[in-house]
């Protein structure tokens, strides 16, 4: 009984987020990827069900989709990341990704078709089952035993490559959003490097469990404990993160193309090599705009907008940023907001002020947003903060 509880759990939760996700209507692209992620490991998981539930005959039929789904959805889950943060659509040169995956299966299944009954069984009894099976093993047993340990080799390939890549896009796809939006809530994709670090917390527990195998957990149910939590809550972060993410780099290029259409200011090669001779210049004059304009109270502020009022460009304005003030547009935007907030709060003046309208007046978009922000910088909240100034 506890067996068949703690197999089914890891498929009712994928198959809960594959049909929560083929119900949004509004789903876009990298959505669309995702539901087919986790209908792909609804049947995955199903695999796994009918496996540690002894379903013998039924598993020699679902052996090879498994195999085909286990080395395809760590692919899959990667290009859904690359639809988050690079590409706008669907690239379909990028179907080699899951050629590996063909690859093992298809062979897999030619060896199950020379086989004849008897090896079939005791191939998926003796050695997936690993119900015992008297040596010397016939020659296509032999042969699909050797498909295991290619499986179990490319499958941790895949997990490392999958983490690490992803990772990655995430990073540059957050810095362009930074550099970009002075609010980035539903925006950026931080949430998505906690993915990650389940996935490399799943990723260890899988290996560990490929290279014990299946089957000890057959003989150790007290164990799939250990898997099958792990995975599952794994599982449901992935939905969850994934289900309330609208924004995508889709999105982010055409903000981009929108406010440079409307707001930028179109300038020759001598402006543009004037403006990099004249840094402190432009630097004083931004600082102006912050300091005197205090063009950080408009809670939707972008790049593009302080470009426009500087009589320069979001390229050149971004750079001068990174590379002459090492921050941020969305670091420096915030920094002036917390100082000035800091300031309303240590003012006696609006010391009954209410923090959402203290929020709204240093330009936060939202008073959960300034909370996590203010006391990402100042290490406490604006209550404590608050608290502490009228001692």
């Amino acid at each position: 009984m506890m067996q068949q509880i703690l197999s089914f759990i890891p498929l009712f939760v994928t198959f809960f987020w594959f049909l929560l996700l083929l119900l949004d209507n509004k789903k876009n692209i990298s959505k669309k990827l995702l539901t087919v992620f986790f209908g792909l490991c609804s049947i995955l998981y199903f695999s796994h069900f009918a496996f540690f539930n002894h379903q013998y005959e039924l598993y020699k039929i679902l052996d090879n989709i498994w195999v085909f789904i286990s080395l395809s959805v760590y692919p899959i889950y990667y290009y859904y990341i690359r639809l988050l943060t690079q590409d706008s659509e669907i690239k379909w040169k990028w179907l080699w990704l899951i050629s590996p995956a063909l690859i093992v299966s298809i062979t897999s299944l030619v060896i199950y078709s020379l086989m004849n009954n008897d090896e079939v069984n005791m191939f998926v009894k003796g050695i997936l089952f690993d119900e015992g099976l008297t040596k010397p093993y016939p020659k296509l047993i032999k042969i699909q035993t050797l498909r295991n340990l290619i499986f179990k080799i490319i499958f941790s390939i895949e997990l490392i490559l999958t983490v690490f890549f992803s990772l990655k896009l995430l990073i540059e796809y957050n810095k362009k959003v930074n550099e970009f939006y002075s609010n980035t809530g539903g925006k950026d994709l931080t949430q998505f490097k906690w993915v990650m670090f389940g996935l490399l917390i799943t990723a260890i527990v899988s290996l560990i469990s490929n290279i014990i195998g299946k089957s000890y957990f057959i003989t150790n149910p007290l164990l799939l404990f250990i898997p099958s939590l792990t995975h599952s809550t794994v599982l449901y972060f992935i939905g969850y993160v994934g289900y309330r993410q609208n924004f995508t780099v889709a999105d982010l290029e055409r903000d981009i193309q929108e406010h440079t259409t409307k707001n930028d200011v179109t300038q020759n090669e001598t402006c543009l090599i004037t403006n990099k001779n004249n840094n402190e210049k432009q630097i004083k004059q931004l600082l102006n705009l912050f300091e005197e304009k205090q063009i950080f109270k408009n809670p939707d502020l972008r790049i593009t907008d302080v470009a426009l009022l500087m009589g320069s460009n979001r390229t050149y304005m971004s750079n001068m940023l990174n590379m002459n003030m090492n921050t941020s547009f969305n670091e420096l935007v915030n920094s002036y907001r917390v100082e000035y907030a800091v300031k309303l709060l240590r003012s006696t003046e609006s010391e009954n002020m209410p923090m959402a309208d203290i929020a709204i007046e240093a330009g936060f978009p939202s008073l959960s947003t300034f909370y996590r922000i203010f006391k990402n910088k100042t290490g406490i909240s604006p209550g404590e903060y608050r608290t502490q100034v009228a001692k």
